[in-house]
């Protein structure tokens, strides 16, 4: 067997699936099915939950081969200045409970992944004070990016900071959001850009030939934050481009805050042939991405998009905004770059799908991102990642 086999990884994610939220945070289970055939990988995840019986839950999950640690606890009815400290605490002992129940049934492990700042670098950082701890961090959040500029507060931006030194390393999957880290004085000699990795399932929908006489067919899926993903401005472009006699089909994906709204915002405009399918998992969601053409993502700010690169995975085209990580994932052969918040320029790029979409290869763009977001493409860098020797 050999030494990476060996390697002991906690994951220690901000966001992870659980019992009342199957989605959030699915790319940190994903990373853990792709490093599990080079090393020995376990999750612990703290969640808070409402009406919880008891003030903790511990539960050992296991989801094809990656064993998952979650600690509940009891998250307050009420947010004010006193619950929001007393979860806080509650948080708090929640991980280091966690931490003393896995250990009472695994060996200490050789590196600790960090998803996510900052709380979730409190247990590694605090250890690395009393024995030595290697601890690596990758960090996905936008409120970096100065689109949304949410990282704030004198005390967040001090333990931040010293967290981030204190580690053996740090990754993002963007450089956009490498260079706003470095910006917030987040840096790291050990500063590695990896994408987020694609599940199997994504490469192995068919690559079904287009009729050029058929009507192209644009998906998008997102969490349904307007403020985010623009989903308004994107049904006003589609209204554009179907006032001007363009035949298409649109189907959206997803649940969230505003999906109610978006679907009344659809049946406002009138669109015609576009269909909101609420989540999809599983078969669904490849079925989804089986059936359409192009992604759209007419984002206003974004640190990556996962979503591009399982479209690409599937062979699509992509039409995305030119924000955040989103110029690096899609290139000339492969899509199209928008003005963030231009519907006319949206419209004029979906109306260039339409007409131009047989010049797009499927089989490349596939190819492409096989190269680029397979399981043993990101293992491989993850791995290197965590070999890398660094001085503090």
């Amino acid at each position: 067997m050999s030494a990476d086999k060996k390697k002991r990884i906690l994951f220690l994610p901000a966001w992870y699936p659980t019992r009342n939220d199957n989605m959030g945070g699915i790319f940190v289970r994903a990373f853990g099915w792709a490093m599990l055939e080079k090393a020995k990988v376990h999750v612990l995840h703290v969640a808070g939950e409402r009406n919880l019986k008891n003030l903790f839950e511990y539960v050992v999950t296991y989801d094809k081969g990656l064993e998952t640690h979650i600690v509940y606890y009891r998250k307050p009815l009420q947010k004010n200045i006193f619950t929001v400290f007393f979860e806080g605490l509650m948080y708090g002992f929640a991980t280091f409970l966690g931490y003393f129940k896995y250990r009472s049934k695994h060996e200490r492990p050789d590196v600790f992944h960090v998803f996510v700042l900052t709380r979730t670098a409190v247990l590694p950082y605090v250890l690395s004070l009393f024995i030595k701890t290697k601890y690596y961090i990758t960090e996905v959040w936008s409120r970096y990016l100065p689109e949304d500029n949410t990282f704030n507060g004198n005390f967040r931006k001090w333990l931040t900071r010293k967290i981030v030194r204190r580690s053996s390393g740090i990754s993002t999957v963007s450089v956009s959001l490498k260079n706003a880290l470095i910006k917030h004085n987040l840096n790291h000699s050990n500063f590695k850009v990896i994408h987020s990795v694609v599940p199997s399932s994504f490469f192995k929908t068919e690559l079904i030939p287009h009729n050029k006489n058929g009507v192209i067919k644009f998906l998008h899926v997102s969490c349904f934050d307007d403020y985010i993903k623009n989903i308004s401005g994107m049904l006003n472009a589609f209204k554009i481009v179907e006032d001007e006699g363009f035949e298409f089909e649109l189907e959206l994906i997803g649940n969230g805050a505003d999906f109610e709204e978006m679907v009344a915002h659809a049946k406002k405009l009138n669109l015609m042939r576009t269909t909101f399918s609420g989540k999809l998992t599983g078969d669904d969601l490849f079925k989804a991405f089986e059936r359409s053409d192009a992604l759209v993502l007419f984002s206003n700010f974004e640190t990556q998009g996962c979503v591009i690169l399982e479209a690409q995975a599937s062979g699509m085209p992509v039409i995305g905004s030119n924000t955040g990580g989103i110029p690096e994932l899609i290139s000339k052969d492969g899509g199209l770059l928008v003005a963030p918040g231009n519907e006319l320029d949206l419209a004029d790029a979906i109306k260039s799908i339409i007409i131009n979409y047989c010049n797009y290869d499927r089989r490349q763009i596939r190819d492409k991102a096989i190269a680029n977001y397979s399981f043993e493409n990101i293992a491989a860098k993850f791995l290197k990642f965590y070999n890398t020797e660094v001085e503090k």
